[in-house]
């Protein structure tokens, strides 16, 4: 019975994730340019600026994560997050799957800035970019795996400088293991 009413939950919190992306995918174009005809070097430079403005000039608290990741997470990140986020739950008292966040590769910020360093189009839905963030002058090199749903780039994984793969570690947690790129 439990696992039946868990599955109920995984089902509706991926549907609200589809529904919640629909109508905020569109609403923070910033440039005369639409979100279909940014490339994925200029989608990382909009999510990155977006991003370290509201951590800059806001505390923690005023933060609402899931509507970041949201807005700029592909639909299969979003779907493994929802899974552990349901595994987390169960035990409250734990640090859970990950214990930074990944917009900040760190717990803690002051004073964020980054840097695109390169740009490696695998295919014409698939990118990877190399970013520096740089955080309490400290700098940590970062690699976005970008993937295009529909005609938007999207981040599909977060990717340490000794080539850990967020989403792997997730989906390993989640028990789905070997579907991270």
């Amino acid at each position: 019975m439990k696992k039946i009413l868990s599955i109920f939950v995984i089902l509706a919190l991926l549907m609200s994730c589809n529904n919640n992306q629909k109508s905020t995918d569109n609403q923070n174009v910033e440039s005369d340019q639409t979100a279909s005809e940014l490339t994925a070097q200029e989608t990382v430079k909009q999510i990155y600026d977006e991003v370290f403005s509201l951590y800059n000039q806001h505390p923690s608290s005023e933060i609402n994560y899931d509507e970041v990741n949201r807005k700029y997470m592909s639909q299969h990140y979003l779907k493994v997050d929802s899974i552990v986020e349901v595994i987390d739950s169960k035990h409250p008292y734990e640090v859970g799957c990950l214990d930074y966040d990944h917009w900040i590769m760190a717990q803690d910020w002051g004073n964020l800035s980054y840097a695109v360093e390169s740009v490696e189009e695998i295919s014409d839905t698939e990118a990877r970019v190399s970013i520096i963030i740089t955080n309490f002058n400290e700098k940590t090199p970062l690699t976005l795996l970008m993937v295009k749903e529909g005609d938007e780039w999207k981040i599909e994984d977060f990717i340490t400088h000794d080539n850990v793969s967020e989403l792997g570690v997730m989906e390993e947690y989640a028990g789905i293991e070997g579907v991270a790129p």
